[in-house]
């Protein structure tokens, strides 16, 4: 699964040592795809992180784009993550990230 922030910083997650875990109720095609619905991803998420005491530090994070001088601060970092990504265009490395217990690892570049 890969997530974009500004249409930077892709964030790959790698599920295949949480398949069983992820895929449990679901029709796996003769292809062998399948498709997960975006709240089982979530909820597993959620779970492992919260176990590992980082999920507090996230919300926490989240959350301070609730406020208007945070927001603001957001908004105005923009043109700075779009200079990035026209910058960074050239370099399509990715950092794959894996379940390992609880906490999400760094565990390949993919190019």
């Amino acid at each position: 699964m890969g997530l974009h922030l500004f249409g930077v910083s892709l964030f790959l997650v790698d599920l295949k040592n949480v398949a069983g875990r992820v895929l449990e109720g679901i029709e796996v095609r003769a292809e062998k795809t399948a498709v997960i619905p975006h709240h089982r991803f979530e909820a597993l998420l959620v779970e492992r992180l919260q176990r590992a005491g980082s999920l507090s530090h996230w919300l926490s994070r989240i959350r301070l784009l609730d406020r208007d001088e945070d927001v603001n601060e957001f908004w105005r970092m923009k043109p700075w993550t779009d200079q990035m990504t026209t910058l960074g265009g050239k370099d399509s490395s990715v950092l794959v990230h894996q379940f390992v217990g609880n906490r999400l690892k760094g565990i390949r570049f993919l190019r």
